[in-house]
């Protein structure tokens, strides 16, 4: 089984858990995996960035990004992650899954968000993607900076049902 992940992090929080998403798969037998970092092609660094980042998420707005290095429609799962900014998906992800989402066979997500907007944002990813997603995985700030078994544990049963 091929599997892509595929985040945007600005933070490095999804980062981190496309990395432990990897490290698990990678645990399983018969799984090739291969990760991605989405990149914004916009500065959203800093204080501005994060208030045009939100601004331009809660208006559904695309950006630019650079251009993908796998095709999703090379792989038999794709993970699609990234934060949730303004409650709703952030430009970087909406764009990937409006360009990448669409060619995948299979799709999963996962997101990193402050507190609240996983629902909403998992929503528009599965519109924007053009299918349901096999499963969904939302973690807050600290869950992510936290290490620890229970981490681990929810990590590994997201990853088992990314391969249904």
């Amino acid at each position: 089984m091929k599997v892509l992940i595929a985040y945007y992090s600005r933070t490095g929080n999804s980062q981190r858990v496309g990395s432990l998403i990897k490290e698990t798969l990678e645990e399983l037998p018969d799984v090739v995996t291969q990760i991605e970092s989405i990149v914004d092609l916009k500065d959203r660094s800093g204080v501005g960035g994060y208030a045009i980042g939100g601004r331009d998420a809660a208006m559904k707005k695309l950006t630019d990004i650079n251009p993908p290095l796998n095709d999703a429609s090379n792989f038999d799962v794709v993970i699609i992650g990234g934060p949730v900014w303004a409650w709703t998906v952030c430009p970087a992800i909406r764009t990937y899954c409006s360009d990448q989402g669409r060619k995948a066979r299979k799709i999963a997500f996962f997101c990193t968000m402050g507190g609240s907007g996983d629902k909403r944002a998992f929503s528009e990813m599965e519109r924007l993607c053009g299918k349901p997603p096999l499963s969904v995985l939302s973690l807050t700030d600290g869950m992510v900076k936290k290490d620890g078994s229970a981490l681990k544990e929810i990590l590994k049963e997201f990853s088992i049902k990314c391969l249904k």
